[in-house]
């Protein structure tokens, strides 16, 4: 069964406390929000998993939960004054009532989505905030490892004990989520092979977040496959390191349509995981 790590931005501007606010958006879905006169117990943006699209023209922008299921919610944001921000999870029934609320200051928070639950809401209120820089909110099952939250996440999918190579899939998250499927290589393979997540918001960065990682297997035969464009230009100054680099744009002169497709538009989609899969098992083939 795959893993999947919701990610939420700040993109409800209708749902934007906007009086007397200095408000900044970047390309990276990243917000600044400023407003030192807003009062205390104001909200300064709240999310639905519900919405009417023919009164708002917005779909829902919190993910579906399963009643019963216990999660962690992350917010990666920087607050100013620290603690100023109030956030709140109100769950609502079919007919709309408040059946339960939790209430916390810390940024990260687990929680269980009620048996009744239809709805949920998420919002920050101000408790004195002056400033937030705000990159995200995650939301995952419970039970996922820690690592997995952060910019660039190392998972192996295959072990091979007799052998010094490496390989190290790099793929870019989508938007919404990122996905980590399961995998089962059942032929054998002449090499250990690693799927590398990466976010969307910070890939560009992709040989800095990866430093720590070529570090530990300098001692191996390390070979990193990009699988866009974006991470292609941003491994672009590999030769500095003690690694070899297959960059996405080969697989595209060979006619491998799908990647072709994201290499060209650069959208932001869940990348073709099983192929780029297959890709690194032909590069180890003896």
């Amino acid at each position: 069964m795959k893993n999947v790590i919701n990610q939420v931005y700040w993109d409800r501007m209708s749902e934007t406390y906007l009086y007397g606010t200095a408000f900044k958006k970047n390309a990276k879905n990243e917000v600044t929000f400023k407003n030192k006169l807003m009062p205390s117990g104001k909200t300064l943006i709240s999310w639905s998993s519900i919405a009417n699209y023919q009164a708002a023209k917005e779909v829902p922008s919190l993910p579906l939960l399963l009643n019963g299921q216990e999660y962690l919610l992350k917010i990666s944001a920087k607050i100013k004054p620290e603690n100023s921000a109030i956030f709140g999870i109100h769950f609502f029934d079919i007919q709309g009532n408040e059946i339960d609320k939790v209430i916390f200051t810390d940024l990260e928070h687990k929680f269980k989505y009620p048996p009744r639950a239809v709805k949920y809401t998420i919002e920050i209120i101000s408790g004195g905030v002056e400033e937030i820089n705000f990159k995200k909110i995650q939301i995952s099952p419970l039970d996922l490892e820690e690592e997995v939250f952060n910019d660039f996440y190392p998972h192996p999918i295959y072990l091979n004990k007799n052998s010094q190579k490496e390989g190290l899939i790099l793929l870019d998250d989508s938007k919404r989520a990122r996905i980590i499927a399961p995998f089962k290589i059942k032929s054998y393979v002449g090499a250990n092979l690693t799927i590398g997540y990466l976010s969307w918001q910070n890939k560009q960065h992709g040989l800095e977040l990866l430093k720590d990682y070529i570090n530990e297997h300098k001692d191996k035969e390390l070979v990193i496959f990009s699988s866009s464009a974006d991470i292609d230009e941003s491994l672009a100054n590999s030769n500095t390191l003690n690694c070899m680099v297959v960059y996405s744009k080969a697989f595209v002169d060979e006619g491998y349509h799908n990647l072709q497709e994201t290499y060209i538009s650069k959208n932001y989609r869940e990348p073709d995981q099983v192929r780029m899969v297959k890709e690194a098992i032909n590069y180890f083939k003896e």
